[in-house]
C-alpha cells in the first residue's frame, strides 16, 4: 500500500515508514519469498 502511495518508489517508501532502503528491501525479498512458497 505505502509503494503504491508514492507510485513504487522505494526510497520515499522507506523513508515514510521510518525505516533504511535496505530493511524495506530485505521485508519486500522476504514477502517475495514467502508468497513464492
Amino acid at each position: 500500500q505505502t509503494l503504491e502511495e508514492v507510485n513504487g518508489n522505494k526510497t520515499k517508501a522507506a523513508e515514510n515508514l521510518g525505516i533504511s532502503i535496505r530493511t524495506l528491501r530485505n521485508k519486500l525479498a522476504s514477502y517475495k519469498n514467502h508468497l513464492e512458497n
